[in-house]
């Protein structure tokens, strides 16, 4: 046996072992010795806690968000990110009891800037503690390979964990990684390989789960959805990515609400809140370029409000009865008006040849005005003089006349 501070050792991850592992050699190739399964303290005297990064919403663990090109996953993801700190929205249903510091890296720093502005200037008052900025690090990304954002993540966990004082005692919180997006902050031949897909989660996931450190992944989906496909959502590239992380979620458009929704898919507990609505509040700031000139520039940034399923599929069908009833109220409008200038009288097929709706529209919208009363059918004659049955607005002389 020789000691790993004697000889580097590859692992089949490609990683250098730490030191006090131990190895066989062979000659001049090393035998790789693989990592025993660990027992786990089984209590069944009582149920664990979950181990919340947001209270009722995220547990802690390797999360992949996921949306469409142009959703606005990062105007949703960093006020959510902001939470963790406990430096985030005050009235949002998004909290936490265990703040910890946010490394936020990201291909476009200049934007969450931009979002986090906004978020200030909306009365946000959290951000203008001059302590946030030590517990929201914002990082330009790097395309790495899984092996070293792995050594990042012990760097990261050991530097930027900060503890809190609780009444059993002292814990630690590791700092919370926002990788937004995976293109963009992982480094793979192929991101569409499932073999590279799980080799990069679990390169992550071992040092994550050894510092009790969450990660999230933000990623783009194969395609724009919307709520009819949430079933069958999937981030873009290998299917392993969503396989082997601890939860999934997804930012879509419920295009019947014309409402951004972020709801959970993969979780592995009973979480209290399965899904937020994301509303959005922008602002227009005037500034002024290198040269002196002016400009218009929109910041904006994601609200999450209360949300959930039935809540929205019970609103949904009260906006179609809405829609429904608007467009009744329309076709009887029209209807009144034809009968107004047809005093004598007209027939139920002339009046609905005058109207621009399919006829069954038109005679339902006849049968509930009669209904109603507010016209009356009458006996009448067509123009050939033969006997035939004619429709009245109640406002008109021959309807007044009683001749029905």
């Amino acid at each position: 046996m020789v000691n790993l501070a004697q000889k580097n050792v590859i692992t089949p991850f490609g990683s250098t072992l730490t030191p006090d592992t131990k190895v066989k050699l062979s000659g001049q190739k090393p035998e790789v010795i693989y990592p025993e399964w660990t027992p786990y303290p089984t209590d069944l005297n009582q149920v664990k806690a979950v181990d919340y990064i947001v209270n009722g919403f995220v547990r802690n663990g390797i999360q992949l968000f996921a949306g469409a090109t142009g959703v606005g996953k990062s105007t949703a993801m960093v006020p959510i990110a902001t939470s963790v700190t406990g430096f985030g929205l005050q009235n949002s249903p998004l909290q936490t009891n265990r703040p910890r510091k946010v490394i936020y890296l990201t291909e476009d720093p200049e934007q969450v800037e931009r979002i986090l502005y906004a978020m200030k200037r909306s009365g946000n008052t959290r951000l203008n503690d001059p302590a946030f900025k030590e517990w929201f690090l914002l990082l330009e990304s790097k395309r790495l390979p899984p092996e070293e954002f792995a050594r990042r993540i012990d760097e990261y966990a050991l530097d930027y964990g900060v503890t809190q004082q609780t009444e059993s005692g002292i814990i630690v919180n590791s700092p919370l990684i926002v990788a937004d997006t995976y293109s963009s902050n992982f480094s793979l031949d192929n991101e569409n390989d499932n073999a590279q897909g799980a080799e990069c989660i679990a390169k992550i996931k071992e040092p994550a789960m050894r510092h009790r450190m969450p990660i999230w992944i933000v990623a783009h989906t194969a395609k724009a959805m919307s709520r009819a496909d949430f079933e069958s959502l999937s981030a873009r590239g290998a299917g392993s990515l969503e396989a082997d992380v601890n939860g999934t979620g997804y930012l879509f458009i419920d295009e019947k609400l014309d409402k951004r929704v972020l709801r959970l898919k993969k979780y592995r507990f009973e979480p209290t809140i399965k899904e937020v609505a994301i509303e959005t509040e922008s602002y227009r700031e005037v500034v002024f370029d290198e040269v002196g000139d002016s400009q218009e520039v929109w910041c904006r940034y994601g609200i999450p409000v209360k949300s959930s399923e039935e809540e929205r599929y019970a609103k949904a069908e009260q906006v179609k009865q809405e829609r429904v009833m608007k467009r009744i109220s329309e076709i009887e409008e029209k209807i009144l008006k034809v009968l107004l200038k047809h005093p004598k009288g007209i027939s139920k097929s002339e009046l609905c040849d005058q109207i621009d709706v399919k006829k069954s529209d038109c005679i339902g919208s006849i049968n509930q005005l009669i209904d109603l009363g507010e016209i009356v059918e009458i006996d009448g004659f067509s123009k050939v003089g033969r006997k035939m049955k004619v429709l009245c607005h109640l406002g008109t002389s021959r309807a007044n006349e009683g001749e029905f």
